[in-house]
């Protein structure tokens, strides 16, 4: 089952600004999910969803920069000491 064409385009945006609400404003995800009549399991998902694939292209996004960077200077990355 192709599961990437099982929701509208319509719905899919209506998904997304719940996510970002619930994140973004500080409201709690219930309080958002209720307002927008839907269970709040089902944002908790989507933001569990969301941060997971995020955490994955930052992850990803670091160890292709750590690669070019050596690949270019021919050393690893320099890494930052914190004050």
């Amino acid at each position: 089952m192709n599961t990437s064409n099982q929701y509208s385009p319509e719905a899919r945006e209506r998904a997304v600004r719940m996510m970002r609400e619930s994140l973004e404003s500080g409201q709690s995800a219930s309080v958002v999910a209720r307002r927008n009549g839907i269970n709040p399991n089902h944002l908790f998902h989507w933001r569990k969803l969301y941060r997971t694939a995020t955490r994955a292209l930052l992850d990803s996004g670091r160890q292709l920069r750590a690669r070019h960077t050596k690949t270019f200077t021919g050393r690893p990355p320099a890494t930052r000491v914190s004050a």
